[in-house]
């Protein structure tokens, strides 16, 4: 009981069998519960749009978790909303302003309520390969009416992803990585 907290403060997690004082510990002891972390939660928060209990839910199927479990998960992802700007919408999640936004806004309440830690940001199956800026590369038309494209598919979206994200893939007729 009193190593706990050093054990957490130095290796991320909680030992097996306990929790922090204070922690309600829903995903203590949950095999998976940080499993593909950056992407899922990317992927969650996407297909959410940030918002609970939709993003909690998609959370514990994605990680094989209690439902419990994917509330603490998902209240991360909705409290992530606040640092869109700073984590480029979910695309920069290793930038020291996203990290530096989420651990003082999320991080605390994610801990509390999941009793563990979040690992540290993986690159993002989304920031690599294509993503990673040759997403449009080789495709013609993704720059043809691109200004007005951009503004009419942002008004329909409310700039929301990933229904803008689709709206330019229809309009430029490019590929989805290209129109995301």
């Amino acid at each position: 009981e009193k190593c706990v907290p050093s054990f957490h403060e130095c290796a991320g997690v909680v030992p097996p069998g306990a929790a922090l004082a204070g922690a309600a510990g829903a995903c203590v002891n949950q095999a998976g519960w940080d499993k593909d972390f950056t992407d899922n939660m990317y992927k969650c928060g996407l297909r959410s749009a940030g918002a609970m209990p939709v993003a909690g839910t998609c959370m514990a199927s994605k990680q094989g978790v209690s439902a419990e479990c994917g509330v603490c998960l998902g209240n991360l992802i909705s409290c992530g909303k606040q640092c869109a700007m700073q984590c480029c919408a979910g695309t920069c999640p290793n930038a020291e302003a996203c990290q530096s936004c989420n651990n003082e806004k999320c991080v605390p309440s994610f801990v509390e309520c999941a009793g563990v830690t979040p690992p540290d940001p993986t690159p993002s199956l989304l920031s690599m390969g294509t993503s990673a800026g040759q997403a449009c590369v080789g495709q013609t038309g993704w720059d043809t009416d691109f200004t007005e494209h951009m503004h009419t598919c942002g008004l329909r979206s409310g700039g929301a992803m990933p229904v803008a994200g689709r709206c330019m893939t229809g309009m430029q007729k490019v590929s989805a990585d290209c129109g995301n």
